[in-house]
């Protein structure tokens, strides 16, 4: 693994956020496409596959661009396109993860489901306080898990709910905290990639009262973060696009469970943690669209289970 020089790191971060900026302006809104399919999939008969999933995929990532860009310039205001990616985002996890589960439309290498985007979008999540959602996520999550099939000989993903399971080491990172954090196991024993060493130390970690401990943990797993984007020639790169290279949400999120938990944070003298989108905020509500809880609330239906999970926020 390269060495970071975090000196740099921030000219680094600049030329992503030009980038950034650069796919922004190219990009056609996908909004009004999405509320026309949902109207239609919210009708008795309507259903979530067909016209719907593709624009809400589309919207929910560009309203987690537009955020991460507007709280680059400092506009503050822009922090409520956070919370509408997540709203957005986690609302097509839902819609499409059961679908697989009930139709059992799944190939034999891949679906349309993400497994690193997935452990994104809970870390999202849990850095804006999004807990009811990050609760519901995770147990998406653990259902799909529950079901996909790996195939050790090959190294290969052979069937079912996400793809990419098998090049990401920072997706067993973020559900083993969410893991450690609610106290609700996931069976991640047979994936293919652990943690990285960084993580991994981090995780045994993440709950340390020595703030100069955790301040030395926590840097360290800022250089993983930079070793394994496109700063540098890696073979597995976790943070590809832009928004995922600026946006350190797997250090915040441990940095939110900790102030969830009643822990002081150590300050970061980290490039990656010294822009706008490397710290905490206030914690704000997420917003919802009535006609888009109506098509997750049928779509879901079909598996009880996983619309009976509570706030872990709320029971501890």
């Amino acid at each position: 693994m390269p060495t970071i020089e975090r000196d740099k790191i921030a000219p680094s971060l600049r030329r992503y956020f030009l980038a950034l900026k650069r796919n922004i302006a190219g990009r056609a809104p996908a909004k009004p496409a999405v509320m026309k399919a949902l109207e239609v999939a919210a009708e008795p008969g309507g259903t979530f596959r067909g016209s719907l999933p593709s624009p809400l995929s589309v919207h929910a990532f560009t309203c987690k661009t537009e955020g991460i860009a507007g709280l680059m310039e400092g506009r503050l205001e822009a922090l409520d396109l956070l919370y509408q990616s997540v709203y957005y985002d986690a609302a097509y996890l839902y819609c499409q993860g059961t679908h697989y589960m009930v139709n059992k439309e799944y190939g034999v290498t891949s679906t349309l489901i993400d497994f690193r985007q997935v452990a994104l979008l809970l870390a999202n999540a849990l850095t804006l306080g999004c807990w009811a959602e990050a609760d519901r996520i995770a147990e998406m999550a653990r259902a799909c898990l529950s079901e996909t099939r790996i195939d050790r000989a090959n190294d290969n993903q052979i069937a079912y709910a996400f793809y990419a399971i098998h090049v990401t080491r920072v997706a067993p990172f973020i559900l083993s905290l969410y893991a450690l954090w609610s106290e609700k196991p996931f069976p991640l024993e047979g994936l293919p990639l652990q943690p990285m060493q960084e993580y991994e130390i981090l995780l045994s970690l993440w709950q340390t009262e020595d703030i100069s401990v955790l301040e030395k943990v926590l840097l360290d797993a800022c250089d993983a973060h930079v070793k394994q984007s496109k700063f540098t020639q890696v073979d597995v790169v976790e943070f590809e696009r832009p928004v995922d290279i600026l946006y350190p949400v797997e250090i915040l999120a441990v940095l939110r469970l900790r102030e969830a938990t009643g822990l002081a944070n150590p300050i970061l003298d980290h490039p990656l943690m010294k822009t706008p989108v490397g710290r905490l905020y206030e914690i704000k509500s997420v917003p919802h669209e009535p006609v888009m809880d109506r098509v997750v609330e049928k779509q879901m239906l079909a598996i009880p289970s996983l619309c009976q999970t509570n706030s872990v926020a709320t029971r501890k």
